[in-house]
């Protein structure tokens, strides 16, 4: 009889204790200036986000991928949710997917139901942010608690439509070792809300890791999911939250 090699073996071992099975699905309604390309593309992300949320329990869900439940337009919230998430983190394989366009309110529906395997990992650091609050008014001063299980480094970004600027720690020297607790700015520093000219979703992500990471200070939102998607999950905790700056 052949035998696979140990490290083929191996790894098969590894995929089938790590993954577990998922549905999900998603749906993305658009008009004649979007391709049905583009919309699919955007129905599957959606998928991908429901079926990862069976797996990988509420709270780590929630703080990665959908922060809607404050937000007035939830559909708009979904499109910021499906241009910036952590999918390929979690989902290792798709052994199935069906995609059908509808004609629908007017417009057209793009439907993905998707079957796939998501991987079980799970970040070693729990972590906590109380901003007080996230709605600002240009000028006011901002502030971020953080709790972590285990001492660990914290890196903000600010998230304007398709960029991304880290705002903690701003540069050499500056303290981003959360010892169990920190807040943010520290003593000397301030962080101030700034309305921009455009009326673009924003929001705040913390990166915590038990290792120091190397970021640029600005990046576009695909670099930047890139340069996450290459930790891997049980070395970060990602928290994501919505912001509203108000002039």
């Amino acid at each position: 009889m052949d035998t696979l090699p140990i490290s083929l073996v191996s790894l098969v071992f590894a995929l089938s204790v790590n993954t577990k099975a998922a549905t999900g699905t998603g749906e993305w309604h658009f008009g004649p200036d979007v391709s049905e390309n583009f919309a699919c593309q955007k129905a599957e992300t959606l998928a991908r986000i429901d079926a990862i949320r069976s797996v990988i329990g509420e709270n780590i869900f929630v703080d990665e991928f959908y922060q809607c439940r404050e937000m007035k337009d939830e559909r708009k919230c979904a499109s910021d949710t499906a241009m910036f998430s952590m999918t390929d983190s979690y989902v290792k394989k798709i052994t199935a997917r069906k995609r059908e366009v509808r004609a629908e309110y007017g417009g057209k529906v793009c439907f993905v139901d998707l079957d796939v395997k998501v991987s079980t990992d799970r970040p070693k650091i729990d972590a906590f942010v109380d901003g007080g609050r996230f709605i600002y008014k240009s000028g006011d001063p901002m502030l971020f608690k953080m709790v972590t299980n285990e001492p660990s480094k914290v890196y903000i970004f600010h998230i304007e439509g398709q960029k991304a600027t880290m705002m903690w720690p701003t540069f050499v020297g500056t303290n981003n070792n959360v010892a169990n607790e920190l807040t943010v700015p520290t003593q000397g520093y301030k962080i101030i809300a700034r309305a921009g000219p455009n009326k673009l979703s924003e929001s705040v992500v913390f990166v915590f890791s038990n290792a120091e990471l190397n970021f640029m200070r600005d990046y576009d939102v695909n670099d930047l999911n890139a340069k996450l998607l290459s930790i891997p999950i049980t070395d970060r905790r990602i928290i994501r939250r919505n912001l509203v700056i108000e002039q």
